[in-house]
């Protein structure tokens, strides 16, 4: 019964104070856009980076490798190789799981590039394109910014150079970064010249051995990050295993058809390899991603440290507001008391006054959230972090779970402030309370 009554008085008493509560509500409002916005930018970011590894980096969602490979040198690389017969083990058990969509072998190579002119070392894959192509999806399967992806070149012998390398053996490329393609939208298509456009390959073998072909330069591709540009190679894997004289293969990339399965079909597919004595290591698409998790600490962190901020700073506004209110109307609250209400019910009337105010102020400051993140994706801009070579667009995700924190956030503040100068009030006499002017 006195909790109804103390909803209706607390409604009557909004309507009454609305002038009075004008600041208490901007307060909250900025609060609220303040926190839903940074994190849908920081959410935005963070699926911006997952997608980049699982489709862009062609990962999927499992890699699957010997247990040599981590940490093997390039002199005893050859140890952690997959041999042939070990591939049609491995494939015979994730062709009959369902839960995978498709898998893609890879092959890594390293060696010299030669162009006639210059020599540069070279780290890259080869890969099974088509099954990459898959992996990657339709947003990131025109993979280079100039010249055609690998898998337009049909079989035919192909090679894609890293931006940076394409510059050092002298040819002609476009300095634009790599963006994915927007639904329903062409990819957009570049030229590029290298002279000579056959450029030399060279690479110990699996025996030892030295070997060299060419290759023509038919792409350029930009992986994000300087550092592998001016490295990388990619070829077709019939072409790199040619090239090294082998028939094996350093790992598996498995896209799932349910990420969320990941763990299950991880730990299921360890135990069927287990069980046909083959002694591999499965990975999650993430375990290796040194990049992914420095990201992800550094938007946390970011994230953190702002709300913090901006949560002390609203807190402090409130409470400063809530005291200016509150000790208005000590007199009011005194009239309660000699009536018979109880403090409980005074304080209780305080917060459910506070709380209607914040659940009006989510309600507005949904709205301002929503205009801002319209605005922000529908003005397409973009901004490239130190270290990389293409630009990061600026994007912020609708989330529900960020406007449900912010709104949580904003009616425990909103108490709380509430609360403080309300207990200094109600410990006062009645006949104070009364007398107070």
């Amino acid at each position: 019964m006195e909790a109804t009554l103390a909803i209706k008085m607390a409604a009557r008493n909004l309507r009454r104070h609305a002038r009075r509560a004008l600041n208490t509500l901007l307060v909250m409002c900025i609060g609220f856009v303040t926190c839903t916005v940074l994190f849908g930018y920081v959410e935005a970011n963070l699926e911006m980076t997952r997608d980049a590894f699982i489709r862009w980096g062609a990962r999927g969602h499992l890699m699957i490798e010997s247990p040599l490979a981590e940490g093997t040198t390039q002199e005893d690389a050859a140890k952690a190789l997959l041999p042939r017969p070990t591939q049609e083990s491995i494939e015979s058990i994730l062709r009959a799981d369902p839960r995978i969509r498709v898998y893609a072998r890879l092959l890594e190579i390293s060696g010299m590039v030669n162009n006639g002119r210059t020599n540069a070392i070279f780290a890259g894959l080869g890969e099974d394109v088509e099954q990459i192509r898959a992996i990657k999806g339709p947003l990131y399967e025109y993979d280079v910014v100039a010249g055609q992806p690998l898998w337009m070149s049909r079989g035919q012998s192909a090679l894609i150079i890293g931006q940076e390398l394409a510059r050092l053996l002298g040819c002609q490329v476009p300095n634009v970064g790599f963006a994915p393609r927007k639904p329903n939208e062409a990819a957009t298509q570049r030229g590029f010249s290298c002279q000579p456009q056959e450029v030399q390959l060279s690479v110990s073998t699996e025996s030892g051995q030295f070997n060299a072909q060419k290759f023509p330069a038919t792409g350029i591709m930009d992986w994000g990050i300087k550092e592998i540009n001016q490295r990388l190679v990619v070829l077709p894997l019939k072409i790199a295993q040619e090239l090294l004289n082998t028939e094996s293969i350093s790992k598996y990339h498995v896209e799932l058809v349910d990420p969320t399965k990941a763990n299950e079909v991880r730990a299921e597919l360890a135990q069927a390899f287990a069980q046909r004595g083959l002694a591999l290591k499965i990975f999650h698409w993430s375990d290796r991603a040194v990049f992914y998790h420095q990201v992800r600490g550094m938007l946390r962190g970011f994230l953190a440290f702002v709300l913090a901020m901006a949560l002390l700073i609203s807190f402090m506004s409130l409470l400063n507001t809530s005291y200016v209110t509150i000790l208005g109307r000590i007199r009011e609250f005194g009239t309660l008391r000699s009536i018979g209400f109880s403090k409980n019910f005074v304080l209780l009337l305080c917060a459910l006054e506070s709380s209607g105010l914040a659940l009006l102020a989510g309600a507005i400051g949904l709205v301002g959230s929503t205009l801002i993140t319209l605005g922000i994706r529908a003005a397409d801009l973009s901004w490239v972090p130190p270290g990389s070579s293409n630009a990061i667009p600026i994007t912020i995700m609708w989330t529900l779970k960020g406007y449900a924190v912010a709104l949580l956030l904003l009616l425990g503040l909103a108490v709380l402030a509430s609360y403080l100068p309300t207990r200094l009030v109600v410990r006062k006499q009645i006949h104070e309370a009364l007398a107070d002017l």
